[in-house]
């Protein structure tokens, strides 16, 4: 299984640089990066193209906000992957991640293939934990925050169930894309089509997932 890592950005070059770096230490080597750099003016694209030369380009103008810079990216994998069992990873360039997180994210996705699979959110500093996902209630409006410490799943202590994702280190087979299409750009520029695309995927049968 190959992952290609979607990350679009704007400026804020240190945190991506961050970002790339943690990644290039990864265990897991099956991988391929796509950065959507949408009109930065801050020598990005020089600075990656210097120090992370194996990482795939594309351009934007500067309008393309979070949804359509992820669009572009998610077009380019499904236009090169090889494999229908190949991932899409959204990642935002803020964040860093651990040795083991392609790792631990591709073990899970072996373990349920066909679903969308979250990462917990943690505190870079402290490492405690922020966010581990939520399950949403359709009858009253509200969402309830999981509990890692006992909402796993019967048959697997390492994934949990939510109802929802958002685009912050989300893994999403690339046939879930080709079946219910691509994040809203339209209607969504740029909060809330995370949620969305992940609320359309489960309604059309995947799992949403959080890898703890």
């Amino acid at each position: 299984m190959k992952l290609w890592i979607c990350i679009p950005v704007h400026n804020r070059v240190k945190l991506t640089v961050k970002c790339l770096e943690s990644l290039s230490k990864q265990g897991y080597r099956d991988f391929s990066i796509v950065i959507c750099d949408d009109g930065s003016t801050d020598g990005t694209s020089d600075i990656i193209a210097e120090r992370f030369p194996d990482t795939i380009l594309i351009k934007g103008d500067g309008n393309l906000w979070w949804t359509g810079a992820t669009n572009r990216c998610v077009r380019y994998v499904l236009a090169h992957a090889a494999q229908q069992s190949d991932c899409i990873i959204t990642l935002n360039n803020d964040l860093e991640v651990p040795e083991d997180y392609l790792s631990s994210l591709s073990d899970a996705a072996s373990r349920h293939p066909g679903s969308i699979i979250a990462s917990v959110a943690c505190d870079i500093k402290t490492k405690r934990v922020v966010s581990a996902g939520h399950r949403q209630s359709w009858l009253t409006t509200k969402s309830k925050p999981i509990d890692p410490s006992k909402d796993y799943l019967s048959s697997d202590n390492t994934v949990a169930t939510v109802t929802h994702a958002a685009g912050r280190g989300t893994l999403i087979p690339i046939r879930v894309f080709r079946e219910i299409g691509f994040y809203d750009e339209k209607h969504l520029p740029h909060y809330g089509a995370d949620y969305d695309f992940t609320h359309r995927a489960r309604r059309a049968g995947h799992d949403i997932l959080v890898c703890l």
